[in-house]
C-alpha cells in the first residue's frame, strides 16, 4: 500500500503546529508607520486668522462688502480656490446668484440711493432699493 504522505509535504501533529508556520510568515512583514500625520489640530486663533485672510482676499478681488464675501465663502465651504474657479468659469453674477447673494453695484457713491422698488430674493417682496444690502 502506498503511503498517503509524499516526502515533499510537511507532517503536522496538531493544528497548532500548522498555524506556527503562518505566524512566522506574518512576522516577516514589518509594519511601517505613516510618514507624517494625516491630520493636524489647529487653534481657534489660527482658524480665525485664516478665515480673515480668505475673507479679505474675496472682498478685494470681487470688491464686495464683508457680509457678501462671508456668504459666498460659507456657500463654497470656505474653499477659496473653488470660489475663484467658479468666478472664472461662470462670472461674478452667476457666482453670487448661486450663493443667493444680491449685489447692487453703485457706480457713483455720492449719488443718493435709488428710490425704486427691488424684489427681495429672501422674502420675495418688493422693498425700496435703499433698504437692499
Amino acid at each position: 500500500m502506498e503511503d498517503c504522505m509524499s516526502s515533499d509535504e510537511d507532517y503536522y501533529y496538531s493544528d497548532r503546529d500548522s498555524l506556527d508556520g503562518l505566524e512566522n510568515e506574518e512576522s516577516d512583514l514589518h509594519w511601517v508607520p505613516p510618514k507624517g500625520p494625516c491630520s493636524k489640530v489647529i487653534t481657534k486663533e489660527s482658524l480665525l486668522a485664516a478665515q480673515r485672510e480668505d475673507l479679505r482676499r474675496v472682498m478685494d478681488l470681487l470688491s464686495l462688502r464683508e457680509h457678501h464675501a462671508r456668504t459666498l465663502l460659507i456657500h463654497y465651504r470656505w474653499d477659496v480656490e473653488k470660489l475663484f474657479a467658479v468666478l472664472v468659469e461662470k462670472g461674478k453674477a452667476c457666482l453670487c446668484a448661486e450663493a443667493g447673494v444680491t449685489v447692487v453695484e453703485h457706480h457713483d457713491l455720492d449719488s443718493p440711493p435709488s428710490s425704486s422698488m427691488v424684489m427681495c430674493n429672501v422674502c420675495i417682496e418688493d422693498v425700496p432699493g435703499s433698504e437692499v444690502t
